[in-house]
């Protein structure tokens, strides 16, 4: 399974971008909230973030690359949550009953 990454919409009136700058190349780590690539709007070059953990996986659209807002440029494999280790029940911490003291 796989998060797609897409332009955001960044205004009313802006229907194409360009892709300026990608920060993340395929196979990098990447945490909530680093940015990841750039778009520009001819009215303000704008940083996308990503918005959960993973590993980028695929980049559809390259650098100097025309988007339109929605369109999806990345592919994003999800973080995978490291199991907890399963701890062993705890012995009793009194003797059954009916049990006859340790002799000393």
């Amino acid at each position: 399974m796989h998060i797609d990454i897409v332009v955001p919409r960044i205004g009313e009136a802006i229907s194409e971008l360009r892709i300026v700058t990608w920060y993340k190349k395929a196979g990098d780590m990447v945490k909530k909230g680093e940015v990841l690539f750039e778009v520009d709007s001819d009215k303000a070059i704008v940083e996308v973030e990503s918005f959960e953990d993973g590993t980028l996986i695929e980049i559809l659209a390259p650098e100097d690359s025309a988007v339109m807002p929605q369109d999806v440029v990345a592919r994003l494999a999800p973080a995978i949550s490291q199991p907890q280790p399963i701890n062993p029940p705890s012995p009793p911490a009194t003797p059954f009953p009916g049990a006859s003291p340790l002799a000393q």
